[in-house]
């Protein structure tokens, strides 16, 4: 995808793989790829996906996490991150956006927030003097697992809000790819709760005949936050 929507080569890390008992594991990681805007260097997007196979043989991939970074060139902190922990805890969004920047406003309403959640946390840290909040530490959710942005959504926003050099076709190519990634995604939430599925399914006409196996919607990764 990036090197059919990017002119230029597109550098990243080999693929690192780990296995043991009972699931093996597959790194990739895209360091600071360049963006241009009229040949000159104005972005830096890093691509990290952490993915496993549990099944021997199965071929699939789930992503445990994965995490998006857009800089401006020659700036050390990023404009925005873009995460994915498929197990997230504390109070964390399993997908969230992080954006590093600053109002006062904001600042000020973290600061008084009240004393549950992730808001006691920032307390005590106030408290002990360790630090102000940022605006940073706040994690905007993005639909949970299954509707979460993609590759395509993160590199579609560079080219129309920034103007990026693109090759000719990059428009379409990423119509194609969120395509099939949403198709994914959509295969993953029907077996979240396959009777949804099949009671939609019988609403435009098809015939759906339910097997004699009880099915259980996945109430975990409906609700998750």
């Amino acid at each position: 995808m990036l090197s059919e929507v990017l002119p230029g080569e597109v550098k990243y890390f080999l693929p690192q793989v780990a296995t043991d008992v009972d699931k093996a594991t597959v790194t990739v990681d895209f360091i600071r790829i360049p963006m241009y805007v009229k040949q000159k260097k104005i972005l830096n997007l890093s691509i990290s996906y952490h993915l496993t196979a549990r099944a021997p043989g199965d071929g699939s991939l789930t992503v445990e996490k994965s995490a998006f970074k857009f800089w401006v060139h020659g700036v050390k902190m990023p404009l925005f991150t873009l995460d994915y922990l498929r197990n997230a805890s504390g109070g964390i969004p399993v997908a969230h956006y992080n954006v590093y920047a600053k109002r006062d406003d904001m600042t000020w309403a973290m600061a008084n927030a009240g004393r549950a959640f992730r808001g006691k946390r920032r307390r005590k840290q106030i408290d002990k003097g360790e630090r102000s909040p940022q605006f940073s530490d706040l994690h905007f959710p993005t639909g949970g697992s299954r509707f979460r942005p993609s590759l395509e959504d993160v590199l579609q926003f560079a080219i129309l809000e920034f103007g990026i050099d693109t090759r000719p076709d990059a428009i379409a190519t990423l119509a194609e790819g969120r395509r099939n990634w949403r198709q994914l995604q959509l295969r993953a939430a029907i077996g979240d709760n396959l009777l949804t599925a099949a009671d939609e399914l019988r609403a435009h006409g098809f015939e759906v005949v339910a097997p004699k196996k009880q099915f259980a919607a996945r109430a975990e990764r409906l609700e998750q936050y």
